[in-house]
């Protein structure tokens, strides 16, 4: 319920983008609800459409690594729903030459 509110006040531009993506760096890597963490998740995504183009960039690179600091410390490998959503948003998220340069290098040691 937080969660929604804080991007309904990005969608309303009340707070920032960066600011709720600042909140989120801030809090998930101690969530642990796996609703929780789907939710916050696809709102980042959502923000990006409130986010001036000129900025987009960096936001979807900050969410990427969030997402990827998420993914190595995975308290739960064997958690295939959670791996398979966080896998499926920091693909989305590699936006920038260095974050897809990181997520091939990953995948590369996962084969």
């Amino acid at each position: 319920m937080i969660l929604r509110a804080f991007y309904e006040m990005v969608r309303d531009g009340k707070i920032s983008s960066e600011g709720f993506a600042t909140n989120l760096e801030n809090n998930l890597p101690f969530e642990t609800d796996e609703g929780i963490l789907t939710d916050a998740l696809n709102f980042a995504d959502n923000t990006l459409f409130w986010t001036p183009q000129a900025f987009q960039q960096e936001l979807s690179s900050r969410l990427f690594q969030l997402i990827f600091k998420l993914m190595q410390n995975n308290t739960e490998p064997n958690n295939k729903t959670r791996n398979t959503y966080l896998r499926s948003k920091l693909i989305n998220l590699a936006k920038s030459d260095e974050d897809i340069e990181i997520l091939s290098k990953w995948y590369e040691k996962k084969e």
